[in-house]
């Protein structure tokens, strides 16, 4: 059994082509190819886990990609995995997520996207290894 596992993740991804679009007002924005980069930390101890993540996007623009920090996604987790028997193992937690802009409103008025949100999960999950 392990008693300490520290996981840290860095993904880094393109997004051919989607959309999002902001309603106030109207503006479609991911026009064109956009990045992003996906920061990940979950440290256990035992059977007992906690994390949380960041997602930033890059912009397409004219001259090359352009870092814009105005949307970041914030995630935090917690939860206990079990291992039911030796191919089986159930996880159960709870996680939560945010986007806002990294710069307030109070500072800039003029930021593009202008959308922020959370929601909250909770969440059973069976994982099986076939050898």
């Amino acid at each position: 059994m392990k008693i300490l596992t520290w996981l840290i993740l860095v993904e880094l991804g393109i997004i051919p082509h989607s959309g999002f679009i902001i309603y106030d007002p109207p503006e479609r924005v991911f026009k064109e190819t956009s990045f992003y980069i996906d920061m990940d930390a979950e440290l256990g101890i035992g059977p007992f886990f906690v994390g949380g993540g960041l997602k930033t996007y890059f912009w397409k623009v004219k001259d090359g990609i352009r870092f814009s920090p105005h949307l970041a996604e914030y995630r935090c987790r917690a939860g206990i995995k079990i291992e039911i028997i030796k191919e089986l193992e159930l996880t159960a937690g709870g996680r939560t997520a945010c986007f806002h802009p990294v710069i307030p409103y109070l500072y800039q008025e003029n930021i593009k996207p202008k959308w922020e949100g959370a929601y909250s999960e909770l969440f059973v999950r069976f994982k099986a290894e076939l050898k």
